[in-house]
């Protein structure tokens, strides 16, 4: 489930997956959603606005399923997600912030089906969406109602060496650097990625303690940063934090074995300046 609270309109936008078929809360009236492959109607909303000082809700209709999508705030504040389940895998939908507004969804908009994806905003206020179930490459979002072809979809091999046997570098983390360039985490090993040249220009160590994405999902965050009038930086200092995951094989035992062993989780989050070459990884234990 996704929870989004959008600017202007002050409402939280709440969505998940239509596979499912039901809700707690069906649409006011016709059309409901045609099930991809059945002959079945959907009435049920998978979509709402929440108003956060009034608790009104308000549902909004989806026909291409968000399940384990990504997304992201615009410029303007709009939502505009991509990717998900089945035949919402290759769509970019986008939410206007107005008090009538229903999503706008463009099914076949990206190159590549993105389910468990990362989006990621850039330095010009574009998208980029990394990896995805079976897809270790990356795109630019097309502008609203345009479609990337093959052609438009960049191969990243990281990804590919990344994947454990039960994957384990699913929703990489993803962030934009102070210098323009983006940093890409996933299992236990980042690189720094240049953008207009598709080139990775750095590796950074390999952060101990087994796996840290989706199915062993850990979480991560780009720490506040620090800026000083006046002060003269050839480049500015940033930190990501990185929390929790698992060992490599705790998917496989938990849920893929029979008795099912659940091996604790870890304790501990790792820190890094992305912008030192030489950055270490400085680990420290949660209370």
């Amino acid at each position: 489930m996704h929870v989004v609270l959008l600017p202007i309109i002050n409402q939280a936008l709440i969505f998940d997956a239509t596979v499912w078929k039901v809700s707690k809360l069906k649409l006011p009236g016709p059309p409901c959603r045609h099930v991809e492959g059945t002959n079945e109607e959907d009435c049920f909303a998978h979509s709402i606005l929440l108003d956060v000082e009034t608790a009104h809700i308000r549902p909004l209709r989806l026909n291409y399923d968000t399940w384990c999508s990504s997304g992201a705030l615009d410029i303007n504040g709009r939502l505009v997600s991509t990717g998900g389940y089945n035949n919402g895998s290759d769509t970019v939908r986008i939410l206007d912030l107005c008090d009538t507004c229903e999503w706008q969804e463009f099914p076949g908009a990206l190159g590549n089906g993105r389910w468990y994806a990362t989006q990621v905003t850039l330095a010009d206020g574009k998208f980029m969406v990394f990896g995805g179930r079976d897809f270790p490459t990356y795109e630019f979002v097309p502008p609203e109602g345009q479609k990337n072809t093959i052609n438009e979809v960049i191969n990243f091999p990281f990804l590919k060496e990344t994947h454990d046997p039960i994957e384990n570098n699913l929703y990489p983390f993803v962030f934009l650097s102070t210098d323009g360039n983006l940093f890409v985490f996933a299992n236990n090993c980042s690189v720094l990625l240049n953008t207009q040249t598709h080139t990775i220009i750095h590796e950074y160590p390999v952060l101990p303690g087994g796996a840290h994405n989706y199915p062993s999902s850990g979480c991560a965050s780009l720490l506040p940063i620090m800026l000083k009038p006046n002060e003269d930086r050839k480049s500015i200092p940033v930190e990501v934090l990185v929390c929790g995951g698992t060992p490599h094989d705790a998917y496989t035992k938990a849920d893929l074995q029979r008795p099912k062993v659940f091996l604790p989780g870890n304790t501990d989050c790792a820190r890094i300046d992305i912008t030192k070459r030489n950055g270490k990884w400085k680990i420290q234990n949660m209370p």
